[in-house]
């Protein structure tokens, strides 16, 4: 028999615990700058969305997906390379 089958359940019983409202409010303070970013979509911005829109955001679109392309392409061949490494 093992120790942890002796052990007994420590889950609460409503299923929250200091566990789950520690991650709630991890997760609520991370995804703040982000909604407040979704929040500015739908005030008004003048002509800086314009001019940015204009000059400079096509050139980081581009970089953007570069970007994410070559950190895919980074991800692959260390993955497959390293469950090669330990499959073999």
């Amino acid at each position: 028999m093992s120790v942890l089958a002796t052990l007994p359940a420590s889950r609460p019983a409503n299923g929250t615990g200091a566990w789950t409202l520690a991650a709630v409010v991890v997760g609520v303070v991370l995804a703040l700058p982000i909604l407040v970013l979704a929040g500015s979509l739908f005030e008004p911005g003048g002509e800086a969305w314009a001019h940015l829109a204009a000059t400079v955001l096509p050139g980081y679109v581009r970089t953007t997906l570069l970007l994410l392309v070559l950190v895919l392409a980074g991800v692959a061949c260390v993955g497959v390379g390293a469950a090669w490494l330990i499959a073999a």
